[in-house]
């Protein structure tokens, strides 16, 4: 019986025998379309993931999101793997999903801690390939991120240097402002500060 299965590869999962665990759980995967399948593919991913095995992670996150398009976990490992090795258009869906799951976690316990500091860097991320991918959209993420931690001198600079880079030197001048005010002795941002300021000037007049 398909619990049965499910069950033997569940403690051999649990007991870190994942050579053992993982033909169970494939089979169940592959014959089940209930719950079943739907925590042993969580449980294959994880395993491949934490073995460093990061082509058998992508199958199993892919075979998995082909029939439950909304396991976060499996987002989670792909949009890491597929960042990790420079394919930011392929990581960029999952950051997406890892962001509005995120924000569902947030809607529902909005002073915790963990939950607003795995936004935060999801969000960074995210910004950071819009970035890279030529999406202007990276301003907005990143201008989350500095609202959500005001008093993170790097999240303001980066904001700033996003904001320089698709509308031109000057541009995120409020924002250099913003990251040496929450950083007040660090010169770098004083210098980046009154760099911005300058051009922003020159463009005014």
């Amino acid at each position: 019986p398909l619990g049965l299965l499910y069950n033997f590869g569940y403690e051999y999962y649990k007991n870190k025998s994942y050579k053992e665990a993982l033909p169970y759980l494939w089979r169940v995967f592959i014959t089940d379309s209930t719950k079943y399948a739907r925590n042993a593919i969580r449980y294959i991913s994880r395993m491949y993931f934490d073995q460093g095995q990061a082509d058998s992670t992508l199958i199993s996150c892919y075979r998995g999101l082909e029939k439950f398009p909304n396991i976060v976990t499996l987002h989670y490992y792909a949009g890491i793997l597929q960042n990790k090795v420079g394919k930011s258009i392929c990581a960029i869906p999952h950051y997406e999903i890892l962001v509005e799951s995120n924000e569902a976690d947030i809607a529902k316990a909005p002073g915790d801690k963990a939950k607003l500091d795995s936004y935060t860097e999801n969000l960074k991320t995210l910004a950071y390939l819009y970035y890279k991918t030529e999406d202007e959209r990276a301003i907005e993420l990143q201008q989350k991120a500095v609202n959500l931690n005001p008093d993170i001198a790097e999240l303001a600079n980066t904001l700033a240097q996003y904001n320089d880079y698709f509308y031109g030197k000057g541009a995120g001048t409020a924002a250099y402002r913003q990251a040496w005010l929450n950083d007040p002795e660090n010169l770098d941002l004083a210098e980046k500060y009154a760099e911005a300021a300058a051009q922003a000037d020159t463009l005014e007049n």
